[in-house]
């Protein structure tokens, strides 16, 4: 009862192929569990990562976010599903992928399943490219395409990770910020 999981998974370099669905069941009241994803895939890198959270108790609580920069011919197939079997549950569900070249592939597969009256799950999906009015702005600030773009791919992948400690956050922050200058 009361007890708090939370999963991380950060990848920055490509790989060939990689699957993972880590699953929580929720069974003592008050239990809460984040997944949490950042992913950058490049090359031919196919990715296939989701998470599962069954919720088997009142009062518990969970969150899958998964953020993903493409580019290349890299496949990346985000997967979460949210399962309240309880009242008084709550779930969020969130997957974000930018494209940053028109070979690679997103896909997002949010899956909501409610069997108690008194369950709130939710979701939000959303595949895109980044806006041209988005470049244009920093370019006229003195960016080049290529920076502009590594920019925001960055500040697409900086959310907020909660429960690491300070010098692991900057290790992320400093490895995204690398990788994303140098795929441009």
């Amino acid at each position: 009862e009361g007890g708090t999981l939370t999963i991380n998974y950060i990848l920055t370099g490509p790989v060939e192929s990689i699957q993972l669905y880590p699953t929580a069941i929720l069974r003592g009241r008050g239990a809460k569990v984040s997944f949490r994803s950042l992913l950058l895939g490049f090359g031919g890198s196919d990715i296939d990562v989701g998470s599962a959270i069954v919720f088997n108790a009142d009062e518990t609580r969970g969150e899958i976010m998964a953020r993903s920069v493409v580019m290349g011919q890299a496949s990346v197939k985000m997967r979460g599903r949210l399962w309240g079997r309880m009242p008084g549950t709550k779930g969020h569900l969130d997957c974000r992928a930018l494209l940053l070249t028109d070979e690679a592939e997103a896909l997002a597969y949010p899956t909501l399943q409610g069997e108690a009256k008194e369950t709130e799950l939710s979701h939000e999906a959303a595949v895109g490219k980044i806006a041209e009015e988005q470049l244009y702005y920093l370019m006229t600030r003195g960016l080049t395409q290529d920076e502009a773009t590594s920019m925001i791919a960055r500040g697409f992948l900086d959310t907020d990770i909660p429960g690491l400690p300070e010098r692991l956050l900057a290790e992320i922050k400093r490895i995204v910020a690398m990788t994303t200058e140098r795929l441009m």
